[in-house]
This record gives C-alpha cells, structure tokens and sequence, in this order.
C-alpha cells in the first residue's frame, strides 16, 4: 500500500478537545485519517466524538438522492473505532437538551413538522408529541409503516395524491 508522506508526518494538534462530523461537500479520504487520528491518538474523551446528524442521504431533485451527513459520520466511527454522539434530531441528545433549554416546553402541547421519518418525526415521537409528516408521494402508507410502525396515536401523516390531499390522523 502506497501512503501520501504527509498523511505519515501529519502532526496532530493537541488542542484539539472534540471531533464534531457535518455535511461536508469536500470530504476526503486525508480528512477521515486526520480525524479518525485524533480520536484515537489525542485520547478525546468519548461524549467529545459529535455527529450533526445522521441523515443516509437527502434529496437533490428529479427524485435522486445525494448521501447525506451518515455516511461520513459512518465512515469516521469505522476508521476510529469510536461512536458519535448524534446531536441532531432523532438523536439520544437533541430533546433532552432542548426541555432542559426551555423549562416551559410541554411536549403534549408541541407538533414536530418534518419531512423526513428519520429525523423530524423520529424527535417527535422520542419527545411524545404531536408529529406531521407532509408526503408528496403516493404508496406513503407502506412507507410509514415500514418506518414508524403504521399510523400510531399522537401522530398525523399528511400527503398528496394526484387526486386530492388525503389526511390520516391516529390521534388518541
């Protein structure tokens, strides 16, 4: 294996005190090797490895999808051997906070609008509020129930057929 002298003589900064993965256009493999050595060279501490999202893909139009923030937070957690704290929604840090931010937040009083099963509804559904998903597509039923377990209660799936805008609720 050839490897580029300078991913070899790399210097690690040691300031360094977190390693945080978002949406990068540019992202390389010198970037995976730089940060997958801090996190196990530098000794990080574990809650300091921080994912922005982890969405596997996003649309770009003309229904085709571009990988999304996922894949590079999955290829950073393989090359270190660490797992990232996903602070975006859907994650395990993002409602905690967020009651904790606003001591006047009442989950039964609030509604997540997303369009994405993964993230926005996913918070939704961790926080227990009320949850729309607004779909653009027909066959949505077969999705959401693939997703999110079919129509629950507290939750409010919206879309469009070429017909008519049909509406679901499963509200208890």
């Amino acid at each position: 294996m050839h490897l580029a002298p300078a991913v070899i003589t790399s210097q690690l900064d040691p300031d360094i005190g977190a390693v945080v993965v978002a949406w990068d256009p540019t992202f390389s493999y010198s970037k995976l090797v730089y940060a997958s050595a801090c996190l196990r060279e530098l000794h990080i501490p574990d809650a300091l490895f921080v994912a922005t999202n982890l969405d596997h893909a996003d649309n770009i139009g003309n229904e085709r999808r571009m990988p999304g923030t996922g894949g590079i937070v999955a290829a950073v957690e393989t090359a270190s051997g660490r797992r990232a704290v996903n602070v975006g929604k859907g994650g395990e840090w993002l409602f905690p906070f967020l009651l904790s931010a606003f001591a006047d937040l009442q989950p039964g009083a609030c509604c997540v609008v997303g369009d994405r099963l993964d993230t926005d509804i996913a918070l939704g559904r961790q926080g227990g509020m009320l949850t729309v998903l607004p779909y653009a597509t027909g066959g949505c039923e077969v999705l959401m129930a693939a997703h999110c377990g079919g129509c629950t209660a507290g939750s409010l799936y919206v879309w469009w057929t070429d017909a008519a805008c049909r509406v679901a609720a499963a509200m208890a």
